[in-house]
């Protein structure tokens, strides 16, 4: 799915959005999250999950059970850090 998200035509255009974010969260919500979340569930659409937020769902619930393999959980992370920023330090 990473490989998939960073290849992709609107990947071009996420740089541009989340440059424009920068570490806003109610705007990389409002903006970014649907963006990624729709990508999320045509890709998922192929490997057999339903193309809405249910089969998203149980594909993150499915991957948070094999989240017990060391490179799986680094995957999750990466993917997860796509969709919500890191917090700044206070």
């Amino acid at each position: 799915m990473l490989d998939t998200i960073r290849s992709s035509r609107e990947t071009f255009k996420l740089c541009d959005v989340y440059n424009a974010c920068g570490n806003d969260m109610l705007k990389r919500m409002q903006i970014v999250f649907p963006i990624l979340t729709k990508m999320q569930m045509d890709i998922l659409g192929k490997y057999g999950y339903s193309r809405d937020s249910d089969g998203l769902l149980k594909f993150f619930q499915e991957i948070t059970v094999l989240e017990k393999d060391d490179d799986i959980k680094k995957l999750n992370e990466e993917l997860r850090s796509l969709l919500i920023p890191t917090l700044p330090d206070i």
